[in-house]
């Protein structure tokens, strides 16, 4: 059995577009697993106030941006300040998990960024170079 399982306490995954840089007017998360299509200048969203032990919310930002979250009203994000973002990386899932009725920690554990590589004519003469030398290296063995 294949695929991937993701928690169904909320309605799915979904994909939401992030709206200015401050909680003002910024989109409310409210599924399990949300993709936040952030730019430069529009990358602010906000977690939902929530029940203590509440299901945890995974945020992933894509786009040009990382994604700034924002609590909710008078909540804090890792023990940082009341009200203040906490920024996500492009491409990295980062898992919010409610503490309180506004208070949320943040797990990073499962997000292993790999460095993004281009494939350019010089990269590829280097892997050919690569190959030819662990071969001979192989033959002569």
């Amino acid at each position: 059995m294949g695929g991937t399982s993701f928690p169904a306490s909320r309605s799915g995954d979904t994909r939401v577009s992030a709206v200015g840089t401050t909680r003002d007017g910024s989109p409310v998360l409210e599924n399990a697993v949300v993709l936040v299509s952030a730019t430069a200048g529009e990358e602010a969203v906000q977690l939902p106030s929530t029940m203590e032990g509440g299901p945890p919310l995974t945020v992933i930002p894509v786009g040009d941006a990382p994604a700034q979250v924002f609590p909710p009203e008078n909540g804090s994000i890792q023990g940082g300040a009341i009200d203040a973002p906490y920024a996500v990386p492009m491409l990295v899932p980062a898992t919010f998990i409610p503490v309180t009725d506004n208070d949320w920690a943040v797990n990073l554990s499962a997000a292993a960024p790999a460095a993004l590589t281009a494939r350019t004519p010089e990269a590829e003469a280097e892997a050919a170079e690569a190959r030819c030398i662990a071969k001979a290296h192989a033959d002569a063995a």
